[in-house]
Protein backbone atom coordinates (compact mmCIF):
# COMPACT_ATOMS: atom_id res chain seq x y z
CA UNK A 1 0.00 0.00 0.00
CA UNK A 2 1.55 3.29 -0.87
CA UNK A 3 1.40 7.04 -0.08
CA UNK A 4 1.19 9.87 -1.60
CA UNK A 5 0.61 13.39 -1.52
CA UNK A 6 -2.54 14.59 -3.92
CA UNK A 7 -1.11 17.90 -6.29
CA UNK A 8 -4.34 19.57 -5.37
CA UNK A 9 -4.94 19.65 -2.01
CA UNK A 10 -2.36 19.54 1.26
CA UNK A 11 -4.07 15.89 1.97
CA UNK A 12 -2.26 12.70 2.20
CA UNK A 13 -3.94 9.67 0.49
CA UNK A 14 -2.83 6.19 0.88
CA UNK A 15 -3.76 3.89 -2.26
CA UNK A 16 -5.61 0.75 -1.25
CA UNK A 17 -7.85 2.56 1.31
CA UNK A 18 -11.01 3.03 0.81
CA UNK A 19 -11.81 6.62 -0.80
CA UNK A 20 -13.02 8.76 1.71
CA UNK A 21 -12.09 6.72 4.38
CA UNK A 22 -9.92 8.03 7.27
CA UNK A 23 -6.63 6.05 6.10
CA UNK A 24 -7.42 7.36 2.59
CA UNK A 25 -6.63 11.22 4.13
CA UNK A 26 -4.84 10.65 7.16
CA UNK A 27 -3.92 14.61 7.63
CA UNK A 28 -4.58 18.21 7.11
CA UNK A 29 -1.42 18.95 6.41
CA UNK A 30 1.91 18.01 4.52
CA UNK A 31 3.81 15.60 6.19
CA UNK A 32 1.23 14.77 8.78
CA UNK A 33 1.21 10.69 8.39
CA UNK A 34 4.00 8.63 8.13
CA UNK A 35 4.29 6.93 4.42
CA UNK A 36 2.48 2.95 4.57
CA UNK A 37 4.81 0.51 2.36
CA UNK A 38 3.58 -1.64 -0.37
CA UNK A 39 1.50 -4.65 0.96
CA UNK A 40 0.05 -7.74 -1.57
CA UNK A 41 -2.54 -8.83 0.50
CA UNK A 42 -5.43 -6.72 -0.30
CA UNK A 43 -7.17 -4.33 1.17
CA UNK A 44 -8.12 -6.03 4.43
CA UNK A 45 -4.16 -6.24 5.02
CA UNK A 46 -4.07 -2.63 4.48
CA UNK A 47 -6.89 -1.69 6.37
CA UNK A 48 -4.83 -4.20 9.60
CA UNK A 49 -1.83 -1.58 8.36
CA UNK A 50 -4.11 1.61 9.06
CA UNK A 51 -5.72 1.15 12.23
CA UNK A 52 -1.62 0.04 13.57
CA UNK A 53 -0.66 3.78 12.23
CA UNK A 54 -3.58 5.15 13.74
CA UNK A 55 -2.90 3.67 16.80
CA UNK A 56 0.35 5.15 16.88
CA UNK A 57 -0.70 8.65 15.58
CA UNK A 58 -3.06 8.68 18.98
CA UNK A 59 -0.59 7.14 21.42
CA UNK A 60 2.15 9.53 20.15
CA UNK A 61 0.06 12.42 19.34
CA UNK A 62 1.77 13.55 16.52
CA UNK A 63 0.27 15.94 14.10
CA UNK A 64 -2.80 16.39 16.59
CA UNK A 65 -4.82 19.51 15.28
CA UNK A 66 -7.46 19.40 18.05
CA UNK A 67 -7.45 18.65 21.63
CA UNK A 68 -10.29 17.23 23.45
CA UNK A 69 -10.62 17.49 27.47
CA UNK A 70 -12.92 14.78 29.28
CA UNK A 71 -14.42 14.89 32.58
CA UNK A 72 -14.57 17.57 35.56
CA UNK A 73 -10.69 17.46 35.82
CA UNK A 74 -9.85 18.16 32.30
CA UNK A 75 -7.80 15.07 31.49
CA UNK A 76 -6.36 16.17 27.55
CA UNK A 77 -6.65 14.09 24.39
CA UNK A 78 -4.55 14.82 21.48
CA UNK A 79 -6.23 13.97 18.58
CA UNK A 80 -6.94 14.27 14.89
CA UNK A 81 -10.45 16.01 13.63
CA UNK A 82 -9.63 13.47 10.32
CA UNK A 83 -10.23 10.75 12.62
CA UNK A 84 -12.59 11.95 15.18
CA UNK A 85 -14.78 13.27 12.75
CA UNK A 86 -15.42 10.19 10.45
CA UNK A 87 -17.69 8.36 13.13
CA UNK A 88 -18.84 10.93 15.18
CA UNK A 89 -21.72 13.94 14.15
CA UNK A 90 -20.73 15.53 17.27
CA UNK A 91 -17.03 16.39 16.35
CA UNK A 92 -18.31 16.67 12.91
CA UNK A 93 -20.24 19.91 13.85
CA UNK A 94 -17.91 21.32 16.09
CA UNK A 95 -14.87 21.06 14.98
CA UNK A 96 -16.94 23.71 11.80
CA UNK A 97 -15.25 27.35 11.91
CA UNK A 98 -18.71 28.29 12.40
CA UNK A 99 -18.46 26.99 16.32
CA UNK A 100 -16.18 28.27 19.07
CA UNK A 101 -14.51 24.66 18.77
CA UNK A 102 -13.47 24.76 15.49
CA UNK A 103 -11.70 28.09 16.00
CA UNK A 104 -10.21 26.98 19.53
CA UNK A 105 -9.43 23.52 18.76
CA UNK A 106 -10.79 22.92 21.67
CA UNK A 107 -13.36 20.90 22.87
CA UNK A 108 -14.61 20.31 26.22
CA UNK A 109 -16.69 17.17 27.83
CA UNK A 110 -17.16 17.93 31.41
CA UNK A 111 -19.35 14.83 31.83
CA UNK A 112 -18.01 12.31 29.96
CA UNK A 113 -15.55 10.10 32.37
CA UNK A 114 -11.57 10.44 31.04
CA UNK A 115 -11.56 6.24 30.67
CA UNK A 116 -14.72 5.94 29.14
CA UNK A 117 -13.61 8.50 26.52
CA UNK A 118 -10.38 6.87 26.40
CA UNK A 119 -12.08 3.69 25.04
CA UNK A 120 -13.85 5.71 22.66
CA UNK A 121 -10.61 7.15 21.45
CA UNK A 122 -9.11 4.15 21.04
CA UNK A 123 -12.04 2.54 19.18
CA UNK A 124 -12.21 5.66 16.55
CA UNK A 125 -8.53 5.31 16.05
CA UNK A 126 -8.93 1.45 15.22
CA UNK A 127 -8.10 -0.40 18.83
CA UNK A 128 -10.90 -2.61 19.53
CA UNK A 129 -9.75 -4.62 21.96
CA UNK A 130 -12.04 -5.88 25.29
CA UNK A 131 -13.23 -3.62 27.31
CA UNK A 132 -15.08 -6.06 29.53
CA UNK A 133 -12.66 -8.30 30.78
CA UNK A 134 -13.81 -8.30 34.09
CA UNK A 135 -17.47 -7.87 33.77
CA UNK A 136 -19.33 -4.58 35.11
CA UNK A 137 -22.96 -6.31 35.11
CA UNK A 138 -23.40 -3.74 32.38
CA UNK A 139 -22.41 -0.62 34.15
CA UNK A 140 -18.95 -0.33 31.83
CA UNK A 141 -21.55 -0.63 28.80
CA UNK A 142 -24.04 2.19 29.84
CA UNK A 143 -21.01 4.50 30.61
CA UNK A 144 -20.02 3.48 27.08
CA UNK A 145 -23.25 3.80 25.44
CA UNK A 146 -24.04 7.04 27.12
CA UNK A 147 -20.76 8.71 25.80
CA UNK A 148 -21.77 6.91 22.51
CA UNK A 149 -24.69 8.85 22.18
CA UNK A 150 -23.90 12.05 23.25
CA UNK A 151 -21.09 11.99 20.64
CA UNK A 152 -23.89 10.97 18.42
CA UNK A 153 -21.56 7.34 17.15
CA UNK A 154 -23.97 5.41 15.97
CA UNK A 155 -21.98 2.29 14.83
CA UNK A 156 -20.60 2.04 18.40
CA UNK A 157 -23.86 2.23 19.71
CA UNK A 158 -25.15 -0.53 18.07
CA UNK A 159 -22.18 -2.44 18.66
CA UNK A 160 -22.50 -2.14 22.69
CA UNK A 161 -26.05 -3.42 22.49
CA UNK A 162 -24.63 -6.29 20.61
CA UNK A 163 -21.66 -6.50 23.17
CA UNK A 164 -24.27 -6.33 25.83
CA UNK A 165 -26.75 -9.06 24.45
CA UNK A 166 -23.49 -11.23 24.20
CA UNK A 167 -22.24 -10.75 27.06
CA UNK A 168 -25.57 -11.24 29.13
CA UNK A 169 -25.69 -14.73 27.21
CA UNK A 170 -22.36 -15.93 28.22
CA UNK A 171 -21.90 -14.46 32.04
CA UNK A 172 -25.39 -15.23 33.30
CA UNK A 173 -24.93 -18.72 32.17
CA UNK A 174 -21.81 -18.95 33.82
CA UNK A 175 -23.42 -18.42 37.05
CA UNK A 176 -24.98 -21.72 36.77
CA UNK A 177 -28.37 -20.20 37.79
CA UNK A 178 -31.28 -22.83 38.22
CA UNK A 179 -33.32 -22.29 34.69
CA UNK A 180 -36.85 -23.00 35.99
CA UNK A 181 -38.59 -19.29 34.56
CA UNK A 182 -39.47 -17.32 37.83
CA UNK A 183 -42.49 -15.94 36.08
CA UNK A 184 -44.45 -18.66 35.82
CA UNK A 185 -43.64 -21.06 38.25
CA UNK A 186 -46.91 -22.63 38.51
CA UNK A 187 -46.08 -24.80 35.24
CA UNK A 188 -46.64 -28.32 35.03
CA UNK A 189 -46.30 -27.48 38.83
CA UNK A 190 -42.94 -26.59 38.77
CA UNK A 191 -41.61 -24.54 41.81
CA UNK A 192 -38.41 -22.16 41.29
CA UNK A 193 -35.38 -23.25 43.28
CA UNK A 194 -33.66 -20.70 45.91
CA UNK A 195 -31.22 -19.01 44.67
CA UNK A 196 -27.58 -17.35 46.20
CA UNK A 197 -28.59 -14.16 46.76
CA UNK A 198 -25.15 -12.49 45.09
CA UNK A 199 -26.30 -14.23 42.10
CA UNK A 200 -29.68 -12.51 42.75
CA UNK A 201 -27.95 -9.00 43.23
CA UNK A 202 -25.66 -9.55 39.64
CA UNK A 203 -28.95 -9.91 37.87
CA UNK A 204 -30.69 -7.38 39.63
CA UNK A 205 -27.94 -4.63 38.78
CA UNK A 206 -27.53 -5.49 35.25
CA UNK A 207 -31.25 -5.06 34.97
CA UNK A 208 -31.26 -1.83 36.57
CA UNK A 209 -28.24 -1.02 33.97
CA UNK A 210 -30.49 -2.27 31.02
CA UNK A 211 -33.11 -0.16 32.15
CA UNK A 212 -30.80 2.91 31.85
CA UNK A 213 -29.83 1.95 28.94
CA UNK A 214 -33.08 1.78 27.44
CA UNK A 215 -34.08 5.43 28.77
CA UNK A 216 -31.46 6.61 26.27
CA UNK A 217 -32.12 4.67 23.56
CA UNK A 218 -34.12 5.22 20.39
CA UNK A 219 -37.02 3.12 18.72
CA UNK A 220 -34.71 2.17 15.98
CA UNK A 221 -33.00 0.02 18.78
CA UNK A 222 -35.94 -1.77 19.78
CA UNK A 223 -34.79 -5.23 18.40
CA UNK A 224 -31.23 -5.22 19.79
CA UNK A 225 -32.90 -4.15 23.37
CA UNK A 226 -35.44 -7.52 23.15
CA UNK A 227 -32.50 -9.57 22.60
CA UNK A 228 -30.41 -8.08 25.58
CA UNK A 229 -33.74 -8.35 27.79
CA UNK A 230 -34.53 -11.91 26.35
CA UNK A 231 -31.19 -13.23 27.69
CA UNK A 232 -31.89 -11.05 30.95
CA UNK A 233 -35.53 -12.59 31.75
CA UNK A 234 -34.78 -16.09 32.39
CA UNK A 235 -32.13 -15.53 35.07
CA UNK A 236 -34.17 -12.85 37.04
CA UNK A 237 -37.66 -12.16 35.93
CA UNK A 238 -40.17 -9.17 36.43
CA UNK A 239 -43.62 -8.99 37.73
CA UNK A 240 -46.42 -6.93 36.61
CA UNK A 241 -46.55 -4.49 40.27
CA UNK A 242 -42.83 -4.24 39.49
CA UNK A 243 -42.97 -3.32 36.26
CA UNK A 244 -46.05 -0.64 36.92
CA UNK A 245 -44.53 0.40 40.35
CA UNK A 246 -41.30 1.16 38.17
CA UNK A 247 -43.53 3.39 35.57
CA UNK A 248 -44.89 5.03 38.30
CA UNK A 249 -41.26 6.10 40.16
CA UNK A 250 -40.01 6.67 37.08
CA UNK A 251 -37.28 4.12 37.22
CA UNK A 252 -38.77 2.45 34.29
CA UNK A 253 -39.59 4.26 30.92
CA UNK A 254 -42.02 3.20 28.19
CA UNK A 255 -38.81 2.01 26.21
CA UNK A 256 -38.19 -0.35 28.41
CA UNK A 257 -41.30 -1.80 28.77
CA UNK A 258 -41.48 -2.30 25.37
CA UNK A 259 -38.58 -4.36 25.39
CA UNK A 260 -39.69 -6.43 28.30
CA UNK A 261 -42.87 -7.12 26.49
CA UNK A 262 -41.30 -8.01 23.30
CA UNK A 263 -38.48 -10.33 25.34
CA UNK A 264 -41.67 -11.95 26.64
CA UNK A 265 -42.60 -13.21 23.47
CA UNK A 266 -39.09 -14.04 22.46
CA UNK A 267 -39.25 -16.12 25.39
CA UNK A 268 -42.55 -17.72 24.79
CA UNK A 269 -41.92 -18.76 21.31
CA UNK A 270 -37.94 -19.74 21.82
CA UNK A 271 -37.72 -21.69 24.80
CA UNK A 272 -39.29 -24.86 25.46
CA UNK A 273 -40.71 -26.75 29.02
CA UNK A 274 -38.39 -29.43 29.58
CA UNK A 275 -39.01 -33.22 30.78
CA UNK A 276 -38.18 -31.89 34.62
CA UNK A 277 -40.37 -28.79 33.82
CA UNK A 278 -37.52 -25.91 33.56
CA UNK A 279 -37.78 -23.80 30.41
CA UNK A 280 -34.72 -24.84 27.62
CA UNK A 281 -33.47 -22.58 25.03
CA UNK A 282 -32.04 -23.34 22.24
CA UNK A 283 -28.53 -23.41 21.26
CA UNK A 284 -29.21 -21.44 18.20
CA UNK A 285 -32.36 -18.75 17.20
CA UNK A 286 -32.97 -15.65 15.35
CA UNK A 287 -34.45 -12.88 16.21
CA UNK A 288 -35.64 -12.51 11.94
CA UNK A 289 -37.82 -15.52 12.30
CA UNK A 290 -39.68 -14.20 15.60
CA UNK A 291 -40.02 -11.06 13.68
CA UNK A 292 -41.53 -12.60 10.61
CA UNK A 293 -44.56 -14.09 13.31
CA UNK A 294 -45.28 -10.68 13.95
CA UNK A 295 -44.37 -11.46 17.85
CA UNK A 296 -44.05 -7.65 18.74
Amino acid sequence: MDAYMNDSSDELEVAGARPGSVMSKLGSKKGSAAVVPANSNGASAAEARAGTILSLMLESGDYSDITVFAGPDRVPFKLHRAVICQTSDFFKAACKHSFKEGNTKEIYLREIDPSTFRWIADWQYGKKDKYNETWTSGREELGIFKAADFLQIKRLRSEILESLTKSCREKLRELKRPRAYPTYPERKGVTAPARPPDIDAVADEVWANFAKICDISHQEDLDALISIAAEILPHRGASANEIIEGLASGVYGSTFVAAVVGAQNVILHVYKMGDDGALEKPETWRFSDLKAKQIR
